[in-house]
């Protein structure tokens, strides 16, 4: 008579055999990443991108003016500009200063996960995210209606003074 236990996957081995550990899975999705993961990949490019957030659409900087409201240094900075300029989150103007794209969609749809975050934060539900599927979205309006959908930081540096090398 056999134990039907034997037959049956535990916690720690499926059909396909032994679960991959930890470390495994992270190498796997480090490999493979989601677009949110490939954005936040490190903490660097994830305060490179809130600075971007922060700045007006169409905003021009350098490497050095944006590394300061970052927090971070200018060659990392450099390090991550690739990854936006190919997702087109920000373009190269010349060698040295590079443009917010106004109408990136990738932008668009942070500001979408950074309102819901907020309204979350705040307590109160974002209507426009749980009532309009993401597919029908096509206007990211702030309250007064500007359509910039931006979020400026209370505590972030006036955005002129990014253009100040």
């Amino acid at each position: 008579m056999t134990d039907e236990s034997e037959d049956r996957p535990t916690e720690t081995q499926t059909d396909l055999g032994e679960r991959p550990g930890l470390d495994e899975i992270k190498r796997m999705r480090r490999e493979h990443p989601s677009g949110w993961l490939e954005l936040s990949m490190t903490p660097a490019r994830a305060l490179l991108i809130d600075a971007i957030l922060d700045s007006p659409p169409g905003h021009e900087f350098t490497t050095g003016t944006i590394s300061e409201r970052a927090g971070i240094t200018p060659q990392a900075v450099r390090d991550h500009l690739g990854v936006l300029v190919d997702r087109g989150v920000v373009e190269a103007v010349d060698g040295t200063t590079y443009r917010i794209v106004d109408d990136s969609v990738v932008l668009r749809e942070l500001e979408e996960l950074n309102a819901a975050v907020g309204a979350v934060r705040a307590g109160a539900a974002d209507e426009r995210v749980h009532e309009t599927p993401p597919h029908e979205r096509v206007d990211n309006a702030d309250d007064d209606g500007s359509g910039s959908g931006r979020r400026v930081a209370e505590t972030a540096p006036d955005p002129g003074v990014l253009n100040a090398d």
